[in-house]
C-alpha cells in the first residue's frame, strides 16, 4: 500500500501550492523552471518572504512588473488557501516574514507627505505630480509616481530597495518645495516624521535615518 504521508507534508502542500500559483501566472515551462530555483533557494537560505522570492525569480525568467505583482498576488493566495492534513493545526508561513521596519517608517513617511499635498490649496498637488520623477532616482521614479500618483498598492513599492527609500523621501520634500514652497514643505516633513516616530517600528528604525 502507498504511502500517502508523503503529499500530506508541509513541505508538499507547499510546494503544490507555489507550483498552482506559478503556472497560473507563468505558464507550466516558466513554472517548472520557477520551481527548482525556489528549491535551490530554499536549500541555501532556508526561511523568504514572497517577496524576496520573486524578485529572485524574476531575472532568470525575465518577468515584467505585471508578471512579478501577478505572481506575488498569487503567491499569497495560494498560501493561504493551501490545504492542511484534516484534523492538524494551521501550519505557519514559512515563506512570509514581517515587513521589515525600515519600509513601515518610510512608508509611513510617503504617505504622510502625500496625503498632506493631496490636501494642499491649487494648484499645489496638480504641480506635484507634473514634478515628481523630476526629483527621483531614476530606477524608483516609475515605481514611486504608480504608488504616489496613480494609487498602485504597496505591492510595487515593496519592490524597492532599502537604499532607495531615503532618495524617494528626498525626492518627495524637494518636489513639495517646489510645488507649495519651503515652508509648507518643512511642515509636511515634521508631521511625516512625527507621525512615523510613533510607529512601534521606530524603535528599531528611527525616522531621521531617512533624511
Amino acid at each position: 500500500m502507498a504511502d500517502s504521508s508523503k503529499s500530506t507534508t508541509p513541505r508538499a502542500r507547499r510546494r503544490e501550492a507555489l507550483h498552482q500559483a506559478l503556472v497560473s501566472v507563468l505558464g507550466p515551462d516558466r513554472a517548472h523552471t520557477a520551481i527548482g530555483l525556489w528549491e535551490k533557494l530554499a536549500a541555501e537560505r532556508g526561511r523568504m518572504t514572497v517577496i524576496e522570492l520573486v524578485n529572485e525569480l524574476a531575472g532568470p525568467l525575465q518577468m515584467d512588473e505585471g508578471e512579478r505583482h501577478g505572481l506575488r498576488m498569487a503567491l499569497y493566495k495560494s498560501l493561504d488557501a493551501a490545504p492542511m492534513q484534516p484534523g492538524a493545526a494551521p501550519p505557519s508561513k514559512p515563506t512570509m516574514a514581517p515587513t521589515p521596519p525600515a519600509f513601515v517608517v518610510f512608508q509611513s513617511m510617503g504617505e504622510s507627505i502625500l496625503k498632506g499635498m493631496k490636501l494642499a490649496p491649487n494648484p499645489g498637488w496638480y504641480d506635484f505630480t507634473q514634478l515628481l520623477t523630476k526629483h527621483l532616482p531614476l530606477a524608483t521614479s516609475a515605481v514611486v509616481r504608480r504608488w504616489a500618483i496613480e494609487g498602485a498598492n504597496l505591492d510595487a513599492l515593496m519592490s524597492l530597495a532599502p537604499p532607495d527609500y531615503a532618495a524617494v523621501i528626498h525626492g518627495l520634500y524637494i518636489t513639495a518645495c517646489e510645488a507649495v514652497g519651503p515652508v509648507a514643505a518643512d511642515r509636511l516633513l515634521t508631521h511625516a516624521v512625527s507621525t512615523a516616530g510613533a510607529l512601534p517600528e521606530a524603535a528599531q528604525f528611527p525616522p531621521n535615518r531617512l533624511l
